[in-house]
């Protein structure tokens, strides 16, 4: 198989399959210590490999990402893939998720996985070396099983495979040689199926955010995704005029940021677009607040004061639930260049989360007076 050309974000699904995987077999190492088989440590070092290869994956600041797996660690990217999902049944069949664009977002994440798992299988299937979540899989399982038994194996088969005749999905247990990452020897190539993709750091919209990448006549990686020069939303220069801050030194350094930002957005680096944008909003609410100090009831210094905290203070009862998720996440961007976080849960920016958290300063540096119209 060629290598694959896919999304970042696609990557951090595979990271989560992998590393829920890792999980549960590693449990089941302790919990049989000295009575497991003898492929579960095995299988253990492979799906830590895997998991490590695909994060260096996900921690560039480029949209798209090549992974030169071998077929033994694709056939045990499917194998976590396929447990993922069902473990996403699981969740949405229990109690604990209620609200209704949690469940919209699971289950799309969960056709996202199953989607991509359809698209890289390949015989011989491959079954991890611990019991199954359950006897009975939920709907999107059992919807993916289908799906692959209609990809790798011709009618005959599949009526074998439902009479029990044949093992079930022809799989085999164990991974097999291969080293995740290791050179295949292959040139690089795009994905051949079509595939949807879904920025998950992106608040949900109200139409469907899913579109084909890669496939027969579908777009290509790359199609429908601005430029580095068009990244989020165009130039910086327009966002806000330094001269509109008060404060000197706040205005010192917001016009050195709203210059790098702008390169940023040239160059296309949506990492340092988004910290940059958590800089500009800071500094207005800063500035803000500096100015409104005691009708604010602010003390002390102000670097012991919390932006984001203050930013929901100023704006009161009039914050909906998506601004204050996408602020939320804007005055996290800190963490991006933290490695021990990035190691553990690796955050994503892709051009389209990019151009969501700028909107979202914009509509704030309106609302606190600062463009759009005369400040209070």
């Amino acid at each position: 198989m060629d290598v694959l050309r896919v999304k970042k974000i696609v990557v951090v699904c595979f990271v989560e399959a992998v590393r829920l995987a890792l999980d549960h077999l590693g449990s089941y190492r302790m919990a049989n210590a000295g009575q497991e088989a003898s492929d579960v440590p095995k299988a253990y070092g492979d799906l830590r490999r895997l998991r490590d290869y695909l994060q260096r994956g996900s921690s560039g600041s480029h949209d798209l990402v090549e992974l030169d797996l071998a077929d033994a660690d694709r056939a045990l990217l499917v194998a976590s893939c396929r447990r993922y999902v069902d473990a996403i049944d699981l969740k949405l069949e229990g109690p604990e998720v209620r609200d209704a664009k949690e469940r919209q977002f699971l289950a799309k994440k969960q056709k996202l996985i199953a989607d991509w798992a359809i698209e890289i299988a390949a015989k011989p299937l491959v079954e991890l070396p611990i019991p199954k979540l359950r006897d009975i899989p939920g709907d999107g399982a059992r919807g993916l099983k289908t799906r692959l038994q209609q990809k790798l194996f011709n009618v005959q088969e599949q009526t074998l495979i439902r009479q029990g005749q044949l093992d079930t999905m022809g799989a085999v247990t164990g991974t097999g040689p291969g080293v995740a990452g290791g050179p295949s020897g292959r040139a690089p190539g795009v994905s051949q199926g079509t595939v949807p993709v879904i920025d998950l750091t992106s608040p949900l919209p109200d139409e469907d955010p899913l579109v084909g990448f890669g496939g027969p006549g579908s777009p290509g990686p790359g199609a429908g995704v601005a430029g580095p020069a068009s990244a989020a939303g165009g130039g910086a220069a327009g966002l806000l005029d330094p001269a509109t801050i008060q404060d000197p030194r706040l205005r010192s350094m917001i016009t050195m940021n709203l210059r790098s930002l702008e390169f940023a957005q040239k160059t296309g680096d949506y990492r340092i677009v988004t910290l940059l944008l958590a800089a500009v909003l800071e500094t207005v609410v800063l500035d803000y607040a500096l100015r409104y100090s005691a009708e604010l009831g602010l003390h002390g210094a102000a670097e012991s004061w919390d932006a984001q905290h203050l930013l929901f203070q100023i704006l009161g009862d009039g914050v909906t639930a998506n601004e204050r998720m996408l602020g939320q996440s804007l005055f996290s961007a800190r963490q991006l260049l933290d490695p021990a976080h990035q190691m553990n849960a690796p955050m994503v920016v892709t051009n389209a989360s990019a151009d969501h958290h700028r909107g979202f300063v914009e509509a704030m540096l309106h609302q606190l007076g600062y463009v759009g119209r005369a400040r209070r």
